[in-house]
């Protein structure tokens, strides 16, 4: 049995609530989830301190901006929840951003697929996980107290010194979010974003680099290793580093 609870601050109830078939299974029998919608100031003091905060620093009105609530007793499940974005917030065609709150450290995490757009009827899909607390805002955010995908890609190499006949390995650490792919066409998990990370090398005389970042020492000298990591969004970050080779 499914039980799907509408509750909206100005009592419209049109949204609707998909379960994946990959989530499904990870459920049990009786779902009972209450998606809840509205404003800023249907949340906690806390809450609404912390979200007008980040909005504000962002040059942000709390009229821009919405809060999706998924509440379920007996699973953390993913779920599939088309909503409206509120008139108030943006128009069919528009884009709107999602990012979830986080209760221990007060911030703003940019959820997979976090750019949507709308369609008819002020309806925008996002991609929700029951038991979350996501805003919708009507432009991208930044700032100390926002944590983006792409910030949090961290990238490391186990050696930047090496002898000649060596190896390295450059290490791309993804964010939860992020699923590494070799094509950005490629399906991904639910409630993941597809990432592509490629690997160059400033003089292969001195150092090769490999599709996995496996770096080998072919020669003395210095090299930069440029480390691309492309996502499904169109976003890229680049990081670079020195390697070597003595």
């Amino acid at each position: 049995m499914l039980v799907v609870k509408f509750v909206n601050d100005d009592k419209k109830s049109s949204y609707t609530v998909t379960i994946p078939q990959s989530e499904l299974k990870k459920m049990k029998d009786d779902i009972d989830i209450t998606v809840n919608a509205g404003k800023i100031a249907v949340m906690d003091k806390d809450k609404q301190k912390n979200i007008k905060s980040i909005l504000s620093s962002n040059k942000i009105n709390t009229d821009n901006a919405c809060v999706i609530s998924t509440a379920n007793n007996n699973t953390k499940g993913g779920i599939k929840v088309s909503v409206p974005v509120m008139e108030y917030l943006a128009k069919p065609g528009d884009n709107v951003y999602v990012y979830c709150y986080n209760n221990k450290t007060g911030k703003l995490e940019e959820t997979a697929n976090s750019k949507r757009k709308v369609i008819s009827g002020g309806m925008a899909g996002i991609e929700a996980y029951s038991g979350n607390d996501y805003i919708i805002t009507s432009k991208e955010l930044s700032g100390k107290n926002v944590v983006t995908l792409l910030g949090s890609i961290k990238v490391k190499a186990g050696k930047v010194s090496i002898k000649k006949g060596g190896e390295t390995k450059i290490n791309v650490v993804l964010p939860e979010g992020l699923v590494s792919k070799t094509s950005l066409k490629k399906d991904v998990p639910y409630g993941k974003q597809a990432a592509v990370i490629q690997y160059k090398s400033s003089g292969t005389k001195v150092a090769k680099v490999s599709k996995d970042g496996t770096v080998k020492a072919s020669g003395t000298g210095k090299a930069v290793i440029t480390v691309k990591v492309k996502l499904a969004d169109g976003k890229v970050k680049t990081v670079k580093k020195k390697i070597t080779v003595k």
